[in-house]
């Protein structure tokens, strides 16, 4: 399991609409998952600005304890 990802999530294999095979990791907690479809754009708007903000951050405190 990577490091930013928690036991909130399961790396999955998925097969992918081209043929080739990905990974993801996927949340665990049906019941806290948002019921609509991931929307780039909304995403986009709303929240890749902390998105990348948090990876940022992430990478920073990674790269300190190696």
């Amino acid at each position: 399991m990577a490091t930013f990802e928690d036991d909130a999530y399961e790396l999955r294999q998925l097969t992918l609409t081209d043929g080739h095979n990905g990974s993801a990791y996927i949340w665990t907690n049906a019941d806290e998952a948002s019921p609509e479809d991931w929307d780039p754009a909304r995403f986009e708007a709303q929240h890749l600005s902390t998105y990348v903000q948090r990876c940022l951050d992430w990478r920073r405190l990674y790269m300190a304890r190696r």
